[in-house]
C-alpha cells in the first residue's frame, strides 16, 4: 500500500497535528488542500508535488514557531525564544530545500550589491540620493 503524503510528512519531518497547533481533522483539511494547490501547476512531476506540499507545511511550522517565539518573550522567557529561533533557521533551510525541489526557488544569479553598514535614520534606511 502506497504511503500518502501525511504519511510521508509525518515520517520524514516527524510533524504531527499539535506540532502545528491544529486538530488531527485540521491537518488533514490541511494538507488536502496544500495538495490541490500543488496540483494545480502544469508540467511538474508527483516528485515535485510532494516537494510543494512539503514547503507549504514547513511554512507554516515556521508560522507555528515564531507564534510561540513571541508568546515566550512577551512573558520575558528569552532562553525558549532563542531555541525556538534555532529551530526556525533549520526549518528554514530545509523549506528551500523543498522549495529547490519543487522547482519554485528563484535563484540570484551573479552578485548583489549590499550594505554592510546602512545608515538608519529617523524614517528608517537611508539610501544617500
Amino acid at each position: 500500500m502506497p504511503l500518502t503524503d501525511r504519511d510521508r510528512l509525518e515520517a520524514e519531518l516527524n510533524v504531527v497535528a499539535d506540532d502545528l497547533g491544529m486538530t488531527e481533522a485540521q491537518f488533514e483539511a490541511r494538507i488536502d488542500v496544500w495538495t490541490e494547490l500543488a496540483t494545480e501547476r502544469d508540467a511538474v512531476t508527483l516528485a515535485q508535488q510532494y516537494e510543494h506540499v512539503k514547503a507549504l507545511l514547513l511554512r507554516s511550522w515556521i508560522v507555528a514557531l515564531m507564534r510561540k517565539s513571541d508568546e515566550f518573550e512577551a512573558v520575558g522567557d528569552i532562553k525558549r525564544k532563542t531555541n525556538i529561533l534555532g529551530r526556525v533557521q533549520q526549518f528554514e533551510a530545509l523549506e528551500r530545500v523543498a522549495l529547490r525541489n519543487a522547482d519554485l526557488l528563484i535563484e540570484v544569479l551573479g552578485p548583489v550589491a549590499a550594505n554592510p553598514a546602512p545608515v538608519i535614520g529617523g524614517w528608517g534606511v537611508e539610501y544617500g540620493d
